[in-house]
């Protein structure tokens, strides 16, 4: 786990140094055209959705948060009973990063989200960009991995979200009962 923050850290450091730049640097400038380039843009919606309000926009924090406690649980489940993969430490460090520098340190620090990345379809940041490169990797490490394709293979009903979830709650309490003998 020490390797994934180490990894997210490095991500969001990077993205936050390179919104930056472009604040400070590509204000109502464009390097490139208008397909490919960099330039800077404030974002108050998300991405594909310019216009969201602050209450949508609340429920998207509230939903990335359980998102990040679900996918903790899944990627540890992931390491201890499928096997410990390198794609997998990148995609989960590569989606805390995202959802941290999105969702959280610039709408909290300055209640918007800084741009800087043109592409066809919007202007994204690095964040934007690694949600896409987490689910590659998810989707590579189950074209590569045998035992996650069998994973994939059971059937997604009630029973195995049941035991995910008891999963979890097993988890929740073990913490739980280290911190008291503390």
């Amino acid at each position: 786990m020490k390797k994934v923050f180490g990894i997210s850290i490095v991500l969001i450091i990077i993205d936050q140094l390179l919104r930056y730049y472009a604040q400070y640097n590509l204000y109502d400038k464009i390097i490139g055209n208008k397909h490919f380039g960099l330039t800077y843009r404030i974002n108050y919606g998300i991405y594909l959705h310019p216009n969201a309000n602050k209450y949508f926009m609340l429920l998207l924090a509230i939903a990335f948060l359980i998102i990040l406690f679900f996918s903790y649980f899944a990627y540890e489940y992931y390491c201890t009973h499928i096997r410990r993969s390198t794609l997998i430490d990148i995609a989960y460090a590569s989606l805390i990063a995202s959802i941290l520098g999105n969702v959280y340190i610039d709408r909290i620090i300055f209640g918007y989200v800084r741009d800087y990345i043109i592409t066809p379809i919007a202007i994204a940041n690095l964040a934007d960009i690694l949600i896409e490169i987490s689910i590659f990797l998810l989707i590579l490490e189950m074209i590569i991995n045998k035992e996650a394709r069998k994973l994939l293979r059971k059937d997604f009903n009630l029973k195995n979200i049941k035991i995910f979830l008891i999963y979890i709650i097993n988890k929740l309490d073990k913490k739980d009962n280290s911190d008291k003998l503390k």
